[in-house]
């Protein structure tokens, strides 16, 4: 198991060793590294394949041996088969942003972005379930012990990150508390911890309704938050840095890389083949 950091311009980064990459740009991992995009040339690498996507990939899955795309320019998210070509897709949101696999997965939620919901959808068919509606354009979403949490974008003319968290059981919506900034990333951490990203800062919370438990100055927009047992990986576009914190962000962060970082994943296979 390694990390795998995607550096835009057709460069793959592994502490480990160089890495082949098939495609000219990687703008997004997805699938331990089994999934590549290029939105440039709306391009992705999939089980040693190459195929057309969608424009504007904001966020990517793999459910069963199928990758899974959300086009925040077309307003889509699309199931293809493996060998790439598109078998079912929907209509969804309004530059929506994210994708989260919920348990049991058969069962997908959508951040929908401008038009200010949550949709559920059901797969492979892609039939939508139900929407609910957030306040504010809906960024980021994670799970943790039974409830769904969105971090929201609200305000006009100063952008606050509101957290909110939807009950699977009833599908109750609770608002929890705002943040200066805009939202960047969201993630489930051991123990019930959550973890916020938002302008310029990493925010930790535990407890159920959580409470604020550390927050981190240093990021420009973090990207993607991934925990890793006793730490957590940050990758910060903005400020063009990958960094490693503890899990209770205690201590000071650790760079991992620095330059142009676009995205970040766990791997243990050879980027665009499959994960064992």
């Amino acid at each position: 198991m390694g990390i795998l950091l995607a550096l835009g311009a057709g460069k793959l980064w592994s502490r480990d060793s160089p890495l082949p990459c098939p495609l000219e740009r990687v703008d997004l991992i997805a699938a331990g590294g089994a999934l590549l995009v290029d939105n440039q040339a709306r391009r992705c690498a999939w089980r040693g394949r190459c195929f057309t996507c969608a424009p504007g990939i904001e966020d990517a899955l793999c459910w069963g041996q199928r990758p899974l795309l959300l086009s925040g320019e077309a307003d889509c998210l699309t199931l293809h088969a493996p060998d790439g070509m598109p078998e079912w897709t929907l209509h969804t949101g309004v530059e929506p942003r994210q994708l989260c696999l919920l348990p049991g997965g058969r069962c997908l939620a959508v951040a929908g972005g401008l038009s200010g919901e949550i949709r559920l959808v059901r797969l492979p068919e892609l039939t939508p379930l139900r929407s609910f509606p957030v306040p504010g354009a809906a960024l980021c979403l994670a799970v943790q012990r039974g409830w769904l949490y969105a971090a929201c974008a609200v305000g006009e003319e100063e952008i606050h990150c509101l957290l909110c968290r939807l009950s699977l059981r009833t599908g109750g919506l609770e608002t929890l508390r705002a943040f200066p900034g805009l939202p960047g990333a969201l993630a489930a951490g051991p123990e019930g911890a959550l973890y916020l990203g938002a302008t310029e800062r990493l925010y930790r919370f535990t407890g159920d309704p959580p409470q604020l438990g550390a927050l981190r100055e240093g990021f420009g927009l973090p990207r993607r938050i991934l925990p890793l047992g006793g730490q957590v990986l940050v990758a910060d576009p903005v400020l063009e840095q990958a960094l490693v914190l503890d899990a209770m962000l205690q201590k000071k962060p650790v760079t991992l890389y620095r330059g142009e970082v676009q995205d970040a994943c766990i791997t243990s296979s050879v980027p665009g083949n499959p994960s064992p």
